[in-house]
């Protein structure tokens, strides 16, 4: 039986500049990629990128895991 689990990246933003909520959004979207019910995800950071400050006021921040479901 393979029991190999597959990674994949996902990545969530916030607009408000909040780095939990840009995380919990890459870890709901890892969960809702899977078909099963009660998944269980590893997540590793990969990236944390952003945007600050300019004439638009940027408060963006993104959040990049990789998953494995």
């Amino acid at each position: 039986m393979n029991t190999s689990k597959s990674t994949t990246s996902f990545t969530g933003t916030s607009q408000r500049g909040d780095l939990a909520e840009a995380l919990g959004h890459a870890i709901k979207q890892a969960m809702d990629s899977s078909q099963i019910a009660d998944v269980l995800i590893t997540w590793t950071i990969e990236k944390i990128s952003g945007k600050s400050g300019g004439i638009a006021g940027w408060k963006e921040i993104s959040v990049t895991i990789a998953a494995k479901t």
